[in-house]
């Protein structure tokens, strides 16, 4: 089989390199990318500050010790992290089995009821991901009003959820 030889270097050159770029391309270039931040903007929702007033059930303190008190009533799950970075707080509860488990396993349907069991005590809806493995099963949610943005809940919720996973 031949050898193939390497071009001659003007070929690999692109062809409008030898042409200047105008001002008309420049603006045209910087149009585009201002159009593209934009869009990203839109599909990367904006974090949520915390109001000035939100219900008592949703501060930090409240949020977490009305979680304790559910998982110690339910007797399984335990706090793996709570996010208050942002609003709403976005916990992650994880129930771990030495064994290996059916994906349909018990603890799922426990960690269903915790959050049913807060979404009755708080007297908010709460928004979740669930997820089960060969060894455990563990659920992200958030805890909100109305008046909160669903996608950028749901991003924190996914957030949390994937790094729960690794």
């Amino acid at each position: 089989m031949p050898v193939r030889e390497r071009p001659p270097q003007a070929v690999l050159a692109p062809a409008s390199a030898a042409e200047p770029v105008t001002l008309r391309q420049l603006l045209g270039v910087s149009g585009r990318i201002a159009a593209l931040r934009a869009t990203l903007d839109e599909l990367s929702p904006a974090e949520e500050p915390w109001p000035d007033e939100i219900p008592a059930a949703l501060q930090p303190e409240v949020f977490e010790t009305l979680l304790a008190e559910v998982i110690e009533e339910m007797g399984i799950g335990e706090l793996e992290e709570l996010d208050c970075s942002e609003y709403p707080c976005v916990a992650t509860l994880a129930a771990y089995d030495d064994e290996v488990i059916s994906a349909d396993s018990q603890d799922l349907m426990d960690l269903m009821d915790i959050r049913a069991a807060l979404e009755e005590r708080m007297g908010l809806p709460i928004d979740a991901h669930i997820n089960t493995s060969p060894h455990g099963s563990w659920i992200t949610l958030g805890a909100h009003s109305d008046d909160i943005s669903g996608p950028r809940l749901t991003q924190r919720l996914e957030t949390a959820w994937a790094n729960a996973a690794l």
